[in-house]
């Protein structure tokens, strides 16, 4: 494949919410008396980190292209809006209004391909995604493709504590992907990526157990930055239009949704993926049992890059105890301002 100089720009996309924000607050309890949805705190908690993020990338990622902040119009007072890589985008500039306003990470995911400009390809990072080395663009696109791993599992190996909602986002997910593709047509003539040693011993074994089976039982989930192709937002939308609009509609999370890894798994079966190891990726859900273990990885830089995940479990009080415990570590690690600070 011949890459060009512009095939090789990335963009990273990074969304972004303030859970104090007076008017956001008021304008959420206009649904408080919406069912069935998911509308835990811990998916809206501000962690006060979100610089950490913008000053790994510039330290450890300089290559990028653009960086886009997606919010409902909220605007950090930390941050320089002239930056001349940083495009701050609200939702009603890319998300169809009558999705809108939303209070869905996967309303938000879904339509990220519709924002103006964004590069074919782009990193995702979520909010609590923190890079804690260097890497190269390598590290994420390869040949044109997506670097990420085929690992395989079965569904019920997926578990987030407190999150049993992932279980049926997830089969709903892996229903549209097997009705869609047959994997014998997609694994067979592509071993390496499958079957290969980039897996691991564990995942290989793992992968020839299930060899012979005609349909996906699950992908392992990194839940860490992941690499994809615009285009493949727009090919899944074609697919399943009526299916994505409703589920679009939706106000709050609920566990009938799909959500992006939809378009992870799409990317796979098609084979538009470059075979790569994330072993070099953490992610926790904090704990205060696990935080010391967390600021060590931080400090220590253990890993390329850590994901510091939010827990249902966590009271308000120790919220705030290890919340200011990580970031007196990221500010250990990061401590001078970048220049998309004011």
């Amino acid at each position: 494949m011949n890459i060009t100089v512009s095939d090789q720009t990335i963009d990273v996309i990074i969304p972004w919410v303030n859970d104090n924000d007076s008017a956001w607050l008021a304008l959420k309890d206009k649904y408080k008396e919406v069912s069935s949805a998911d509308k835990s705190n811990s998916r809206y908690r501000d962690w006060d980190n979100l610089k950490y993020i913008f000053r790994g990338i510039e330290q450890f990622w300089p290559w990028i292209n653009k960086v886009y902040l997606v919010t409902c119009g909220q605007i950090p007072q930390w941050l320089n809006l002239n930056h001349e890589k940083l495009i701050h985008v609200n939702h009603n500039e890319y998300i169809p209004k009558e999705y809108l306003p939303t209070f869905n990470s996967h309303t938000i995911e879904l339509n990220l391909h519709r924002i103006e400009n964004l590069s074919e390809r782009f990193i995702y990072l979520n909010d609590d995604f923190f890079p804690l080395r260097p890497m190269k663009p390598t590290d994420f696109f390869r040949d044109g493709f997506p670097c990420d791993s085929a690992l395989q599992q079965n569904l019920l190996s997926i578990y987030v504590p407190g999150d049993t909602n992932i279980l049926y986002i997830d089969f709903t997910n892996l229903g549209l992907i097997n009705a869609h593709f047959r994997k014998p047509n997609v694994t067979q003539r592509h071993f390496s990526k499958w079957y290969g040693p980039y897996l691991g011993l564990h995942g290989m074994i793992q992968a020839l157990t299930k060899a012979n089976q005609h349909f996906f039982t699950g992908f392992y989930m990194h839940h860490s930055a992941q690499s994809f192709l615009k285009s493949t937002f727009k090919t899944v939308w074609d697919n399943y239009p009526e299916y994505l609009h409703k589920h679009c509609l939706h106000k709050f999370r609920q566990n009938t949704d799909v959500n992006q890894w939809l378009i992870r798994y799409w990317q796979l079966a098609e084979n538009k993926f470059s075979p790569y190891s994330m072993k070099h990726r953490k992610m926790y859900c904090v704990s205060k049992q696990n935080v010391d273990e967390i600021i060590a990885v931080i400090k220590n830089q253990q890993c390329d890059i850590i994901t510091i995940n939010d827990s249902p479990g966590l009271s308000h009080d120790d919220f705030l105890q290890v919340k200011q415990q990580i970031n007196q570590a990221l500010d250990s690690l990061l401590p001078y301002k970048s220049s998309f600070e004011i």
